[in-house]
């Protein structure tokens, strides 16, 4: 398995045949592009305005509750959408 895309991988390179395919530019262009679609806004449970964001940190290191991803509000931001629980 020594130099297939497998193991580089693990390595967090790729293997010389295949490096001029994917170099840095295109792995990173993926990545980026990859982690936009990923749907993150099903796993926020709790929203905490920018001012709270040490109660989110102290619920979140005392592990409280339902608290499993929260998310910090600023001013700037539009208001979050329905479906979204506010922290008490």
């Amino acid at each position: 398995m020594y130099g297939s895309p497998a193991a580089s991988a693990a390595a967090a390179t790729l293997a010389a045949a295949q490096s001029a395919r994917w170099d840095r530019r295109r792995r990173a262009d993926l990545a980026w592009r990859l982690a936009r679609e990923l749907p993150l806004r099903i796993l926020v449970t709790h929203e905490f305005p920018f001012e709270r964001a040490a109660d989110a940190y102290a619920r979140l290191d005392a592990r409280q509750g339902d608290l499993v991803h929260a998310v910090l509000r600023y001013r700037a931001t539009p208001a979050a959408p329905p479906d979204t629980r506010e922290a008490p």
